[in-house]
């Protein structure tokens, strides 16, 4: 079960009017037409379980961001599964459920981006496949769209990335076209001890709030 984690757990932030604009179109059109090419090649520095845990916590942004304006506890089970998905793939056995895809509005079209874009990551991951990265740019862009202090989200992500490149770099080019020979599997995430998945477990993820003196966002 998620717990809210600290640095989100403000009414400032999860009460606030949801006054980004949408239309039903933006569900369809979000992931081809949406993307930041700085942050893409940034996210292939990361190795696979580095990724994944990114997508999971972009995802807890977004679903403790909408979660007290309607039912979106179905994206919570997929935040979950990734978490769970860290630990060991074992643990997941069933990973895809069943929600509505074809809900466009201003929460339900933004659930449904997140959620379509975590089955990718976690199908990737359980594949893995070497683009398994290839959702954070969206992921990461949407969760800041509805985000009402997008300096905090800012500062969150640039400090996150900051620790995670040098402590777990991918170990080949992903900008290669070339399918690489050796795969990440034997590459670990430490978590908190007696810390269980869906809490913000991810160890650099956990209440990273230190600001960043860099002239320009990192997702401008």
């Amino acid at each position: 079960m998620l717990k809210i984690p600290d640095i989100l757990n403000n009414n400032s932030f999860y009460d606030a009017e949801l006054d980004y604009k949408w239309n039903s179109d933006m569900r369809y059109e979000w992931d081809e037409k949406v993307s930041n090419s700085k942050l893409f090649n940034i996210f292939l520095k990361l190795n696979h379980k580095a990724s994944i845990g990114m997508a999971a916590a972009l995802a807890e942004w977004i679903y403790w961001r909408l979660h007290k304006k309607d039912d979106i506890y179905i994206l919570s089970k997929y935040i979950e599964t990734l978490w769970a998905d860290i630990i060991d793939k074992r643990y997941v056995k069933k990973w895809e459920f069943e929600f509505n895809p074809d809900e466009d509005d201003i929460i339900h079209g933004v659930k449904t981006i997140a959620i379509e874009s975590l089955e990718r990551s976690n199908r990737n991951y359980l594949n893995g496949r070497y683009n398994i990265s290839a959702e954070l740019d969206g992921q990461a862009m949407l969760a800041r769209y509805i985000c009402p202090d997008k300096k905090l989200f800012d500062s969150w992500l640039e400090s996150c990335i900051r620790k995670l490149i040098p402590l777990f770099p991918v170990e080949y080019d992903r900008s290669s076209k070339s399918k690489p020979k050796k795969m990440e599997s034997h590459i670990t995430i430490h978590l908190m001890n007696n810390q269980s998945p869906g809490n913000f477990s991810f160890l650099l993820i956990l209440n990273s709030t230190q600001k960043t003196r860099k002239k320009h966002s990192i997702t401008s």
